[in-house]
């Protein structure tokens, strides 16, 4: 009984060190992440995904979207290493799910939430490049990214637009009664509906084709100084700046005593006319001009300079 009973604690140290049998622990399960776990992609874009896996050394996933691996060309597809692609046009359900998917344990997966919008619009240049006050008008606007349905925003007036393809829009409507400046931009529709980077369009009271014209007829041709008053201000505006413009005798000069050659004095008047300022006298300047050729004098019958300039000032 004796030695029974000295076998006892010789049997515990055993167990304490070797066991007793019992079961080994349960293995640790596998979880997956996804990031970015919500983001907003819109058309033309593309969106890397990337997938974590906890609880084993097998990182492999697989990719699906709405449940559908690979994705498709309604919800978007997406590649073995997480590359989505939105479809090419934003479907009316625009939130979608991409899921990844353990590869060692099929009942591990985790979703991001994706939220498909239309791209933002880029406009280059919009001709013509300006509008005249109170008159309809119709614009081109060159671009990218433009979408079925987009529409122009003048300021905020939403203007008639025509939709030709994804870079080139028509649009129509009726500038502002006064001149200044006016924002364009492009706002493709909805979901999303974020509009372009806006475009700068001088609202004028005359248009620049008939500001050049007038011009022509009534300086030595448009600077774009004059060009600038004109189309802001008005013809009546600057015809009456140039009825209270002083005379500029500057351009017809008292010859020197003893110079006998007039055609000294021809450049000159063309050398002041050309480069004058907005604020010259040059309807004066073309008027007197003009009824010169109408009233001729000759330099074969009057050959004395001082001559002329008490004619041109007259």
């Amino acid at each position: 009984m004796s030695s029974r009973w000295l076998s006892f604690p010789l049997a515990l140290v055993v167990c304490f060190v070797c066991g007793c049998g019992s079961a080994s622990p349960p293995p640790q399960q596998i979880t997956v992440n996804v990031t970015p776990a919500t983001t907003t992609v819109r058309t033309g874009d593309t969106q890397q995904f990337f997938a974590a896996v906890i609880g084993t050394t097998n990182q492999s996933v697989t990719w699906s979207v709405n449940g559908m691996p690979g994705g498709d060309n309604t919800t978007g597809t997406i590649s073995l290493t997480g590359l989505y692609t939105p479809p090419a046009q934003t479907p009316a359900q625009n939130q979608i799910r991409v899921t990844a998917t353990s590869a060692a344990d099929s009942s591990a997966s985790q979703s991001a939430s994706v939220t498909l919008a239309n791209p933002i619009a880029v406009v280059s240049f919009v001709y013509p490049p300006t509008l005249v006050s109170s008159a309809p008008f119709s614009i081109s606007v060159i671009g990218s990214k433009f979408v079925s349905g987009t529409h122009v925003l003048l300021g905020t007036l939403q203007l008639t637009t025509t939709f030709v393809d994804s870079s080139h829009l028509t649009a129509t409507g009726t500038a502002q009664a006064l001149p200044g400046v006016l924002n364009l931009t492009v706002v493709n529709p909805m979901p999303d509906g974020t509009p372009s980077a806006a475009t700068a369009m001088a609202v004028t009271v005359v248009s620049q084709r008939a500001a050049v014209r007038f011009l022509e007829q009534s300086t030595f041709g448009p600077n774009d100084t004059q060009l600038a008053a004109v189309e802001t201000g008005g013809m009546e505006s600057f015809l009456a700046a140039q009825f209270q413009a002083p005379t500029s005798d500057v351009n017809y000069p008292i010859p020197p005593p003893g110079m006998n050659d007039p055609h000294v004095l021809f450049p000159v008047f063309f050398q002041n006319a050309l480069n004058a300022q907005a604020s010259s006298d040059q309807l004066r300047q073309r008027v007197m001009f003009a009824l010169n050729q109408i009233w001729v004098v000759s330099g074969n019958k009057v050959g004395q300079p001082d001559f002329y300039v008490p004619y041109l000032r007259v």
